[in-house]
């Protein structure tokens, strides 16, 4: 295969990975942590942890319970 294309298609999942943790569950796990611990804390820490908690979701979606 060719590089430019195998790195096109590596920085378009990377592109679309962050798209969907950014547009779907960023503002889900900001939103589940601000109305389980309240506004105040969440502006404090929570919108920092939740956001990571977005970006490692797939973690969370597929880890066994």
């Amino acid at each position: 295969m060719n590089s430019k294309f195998v790195s096109k298609m590596a920085v378009g999942l990377v592109v679309l990975y962050f798209g969907v943790a950014s547009i779907i569950f960023a503002p889900l796990y900001n939103w589940r942590y601000a109305s389980e611990n309240g506004v105040v804390k969440w502006i404090l820490l929570g919108e920092v942890a939740a956001t990571a908690k977005a970006i490692i979701s797939p973690y969370y979606v597929f880890a066994e319970k």
